[in-house]
């Protein structure tokens, strides 16, 4: 929707986001590209959070205000704590129970801007975490959104546990039975446990979705259709891709060629330049799907009228693509290559939210008609799905066991297996991989008259 026609075509849109630099910096660049549709857009934070952001450009600024609302006091929270970055882990409770005194702030700033028709928001963005401010939205008829940074797959995760007990009912909704078993135990650990704050996270999420209309979330169909799909049934709502918001690389944030420089150096240290280009182009053929790269660009009228149907301008892979055009492979992308298939060795790290994926990946490779090995510990390839027939003989599942480490749970190879506490654990186990990796690579290397040797890891 654009910001032409008369003031009241014009939408105002307050951005209340998480006190996360991840939350903020998003959030920003989301009221950026609202107001350079003519949008005016209300910017809430705490006043140190808000110092710390990147100014805005100049042709935009004047449609985005910064309110500043003071974090109020908590004992055990360090003095100017305002944003995750300056808390330690061990005071994220009171860290969110500081946030949670921003309630009665931010009602009295959203009763002054309702208080005027001129002033009155179209539309409040909310993250999961503040249920307080999309309850206030609802108690004043202002149609709320509720902002999820993270991926799409993660939330299916989050979404598939029971729904809190209803107010006044003591019964609890069913979960939904899309999202994996394993998946949803380890979400209800890391986030269904109340801290300092009276409140865990998953129950701040689902109180604060009861009160929103619709669902926008940072990813884009291109990449995650499956997960996406889900997430309205799941969440009892529409959800909204609203694109991956990659910075404007002229505001400092994100300096290509340095980031270019360094993944060149990373990348071609052991490698020599025409090997590593001949490979890189191949990947990326095997890969990339161009055709995908930009979905529908509009940002519906409905959004103006609350109909929970938001659509967002969305180029997100191919403005991505377009300012780093370098950045996926170095730079390295200009060399031909020919047309023989590739062998790609493929070793995530040992979490069902990586080697889903990444088995996914390999799939679509094998498509390609490339061979894949896909590494890991052996319970969890027994616990992967299998992979479809016709690309079964493509796909080599190479089992390297978990070597014991003292303390670590018997049968422990995934994140899902393993307690909090047992985490450097698992991490020393999987450290422990490094002389069978060693191993594995020089035999697939001395079969270069047979199979071929990897080209990508």
């Amino acid at each position: 929707m654009d910001g032409t026609g008369s003031s009241r075509s014009r939408m105002h849109v307050v951005i209340f986001p998480w006190l996360a630099f991840g939350h903020l910096l998003p959030g920003l660049e989301l009221a950026r590209r609202l107001a350079s549709r003519g949008h005016r857009v209300s910017f809430v934070s705490t006043p140190r959070n808000l110092d710390r952001l990147p100014p805005l450009p100049s042709t935009f600024a004047p449609s985005v205000d910064l309110v500043p609302l003071p974090l109020p006091r908590v004992d055990g929270l360090p003095d100017g704590a305002e944003s995750t970055n300056d808390v330690p882990p061990e005071a994220f409770g009171l860290h969110r129970k500081a946030f949670d005194g921003l309630a009665a702030p931010f009602a009295a700033f959203l009763d002054a801007m309702c208080g005027q028709e001129e002033t009155k928001p179209d539309w409040v963005f909310v993250d999961t975490f503040q249920h307080w401010a999309a309850a206030a939205a609802a108690a004043r008829k202002v149609p709320c959104a509720m902002l999820l940074h993270c991926p799409a797959s993660m939330f299916a995760a989050i979404a598939g546990q029971p729904l809190p007990a209803q107010a006044g009912t003591g019964q609890h909704q069913a979960a939904a039975p899309a999202a994996p078993r394993f998946e949803t135990e380890q979400q209800r650990k890391m986030f269904g446990v109340e801290d300092d704050s009276g409140v865990s996270v998953t129950k701040r999420l689902f109180l604060t979705l009861q009160c929103s209309s619709l669902v926008a979330m940072r990813t884009c169909v291109e990449l995650e259709p499956d997960a996406l799909a889900r997430l309205p049934t799941l969440f009892g709502r529409p959800v909204v891709p609203f694109g991956l918001l990659p910075r404007d690389e002229n505001d400092g944030s994100f300096d290509r060629h340095g980031v270019v420089g360094a993944v060149r150096a990373v990348m071609l240290e052991e490698e020599s330049r025409r090997v590593f280009q001949a490979n890189a182009k191949k990947l990326q053929e095997s890969v990339a799907d161009k055709e995908c790269h930009e979905s529908s660009p509009c940002f519906s009228k409905q959004a103006k009228q609350g109909s929970g149907r938001l659509c967002t301008y969305n180029k997100s892979l191919k403005t991505l693509l377009h300012r780093f055009p370098r950045l996926a492979f170095a730079g390295l992308l200009e060399m031909d290559a020919d047309s023989s298939t590739m062998h790609i060795v493929i070793f995530p790290w040992l979490a069902f939210g990586h080697l889903l994926p990444c088995l996914e990946h390999a799939e679509r490779l094998a498509a390609r008609g490339h061979r894949v090995s896909f590494v890991s510990t052996p319970r969890n390839l027994a616990r992967l799905p299998p992979v479809r027939p016709a690309l079964a003989p493509l796909v080599d599942l190479v089992a390297l066991p978990l070597p014991h480490v003292d303390g670590l749970p018997d049968g422990a190879e995934s994140t899902s297996d393993v307690p909090f506490d047992k985490f450097e654990l698992h991490r020393k186990a999987f450290d422990g991989l490094a002389a069978p990796f060693s191993a594995f690579l020089d035999a697939a290397c001395a079969a270069d008259g047979t199979a071929g040797n990897p080209t990508g890891s």
